[in-house]
C-alpha cells in the first residue's frame, strides 16, 4: 500500500458574475478568486485490488456524503476510470475549511485526490489532469491548475464571509 499526502488549498471569490446555463447542466461564471489560508489535508492510500473500492474516511465534519456524493470520491473513481486502474483506494479527508461557505472545500479535495493519485500513479500529464478536473467543476479545475502558486505561502490577509441562512 501507498500513501501520500496533499493539502487542499480554499479560495474565495473576490468577484463571481454567474451567466448562462450549459447544457451540462453547470453555470458559466466570470470569477476573480484568491486562495485563503485554509487548507483541508487529504491522504489517499491505493493498493492492488480484483475490484475497485473507494472509501471516504472523514475527520473535522459529520455531514459529508462519504460515497458516491463526494466530490472527492468522484475524483478517485473518475481517475481510475480514464487511466484504466483497479484498486482500492483510501481517501483521508481532514476538514479544516467550513462546509457550505463558497471557499471551494469540496473541489479543492477532489483537486487535491487527483494529484495525490497522480503521485501514486502518474498516468496524466499537468494538462490532461486539469482536463479531468474540469469534468468534477469549474473550481476544480482552478483549484488543480494553481495550487503549486498557493501551497508554499499562507496569504496574511484577513476577511469575512457570510452565509446566508445561518
Amino acid at each position: 500500500m501507498r500513501a501520500v499526502k496533499e493539502n487542499a488549498w480554499g479560495k474565495i471569490n473576490l468577484y463571481l458574475d454567474v451567466t448562462e446555463k450549459r447544457t451540462d447542466g453547470y453555470h458559466s461564471v466570470r470569477s476573480i478568486m484568491h486562495a485563503v489560508g485554509l487548507y483541508d489535508v487529504i491522504t489517499v492510500s491505493t493498493a492492488d485490488a480484483r475490484d475497485t473500492d473507494i472509501r471516504i474516511y472523514i475527520t473535522g465534519e459529520e455531514i459529508l456524503p462519504t460515497g458516491n456524493k463526494n466530490l472527492a470520491y468522484r475524483a478517485a473513481e473518475l481517475y481510475l476510470c480514464r487511466a484504466g486502474i483497479v484498486a482500492k483506494v483510501r481517501i483521508n479527508i481532514e476538514k479544516h475549511i467550513p462546509v457550505s461557505a463558497g471557499l471551494a472545500g469540496g473541489s479543492t479535495d477532489a483537486a487535491a485526490t487527483l494529484r495525490a493519485l497522480n503521485r501514486i500513479y502518474g498516468h496524466f500529464t499537468d494538462r490532461a489532469l486539469s482536463e479531468l478536473s474540469a469534468e468534477l467543476g469549474s473550481h476544480s479545475r482552478w483549484t488543480r491548475r494553481n495550487w503549486k502558486k498557493y501551497s508554499k505561502t499562507s496569504p496574511r490577509r484577513w476577511g469575512i464571509t457570510i452565509q446566508n441562512g445561518l
